[in-house]
C-alpha cells in the first residue's frame, strides 16, 4: 500500500496518469498501477528519500 500523502507526488501522478491511458479513469476500486513492481518500488523508495 501506498500512504496517500504520496499521491500528489509526480512521479507518482506520472504512475497514475499511465494507468489512466491504459484503463481509464472509470475504474471502479482499487487503484491499480501497471508497471512491473520493481519500477513500482523503486518509484515509491524515490518518493519516500525524498520527504
Amino acid at each position: 500500500m501506498v500512504r496517500t500523502r504520496l499521491i500528489n507526488h509526480p512521479l507518482v501522478v506520472g504512475l497514475l496518469e499511465i494507468a489512466a491511458g491504459e484503463i481509464g479513469y472509470e475504474h471502479r476500486g482499487m487503484i491499480r498501477v501497471l508497471c512491473d513492481v520493481e519500477q513500482f518500488r523503486q518509484t515509491i523508495d524515490l518518493v519516500v528519500e525524498g520527504d
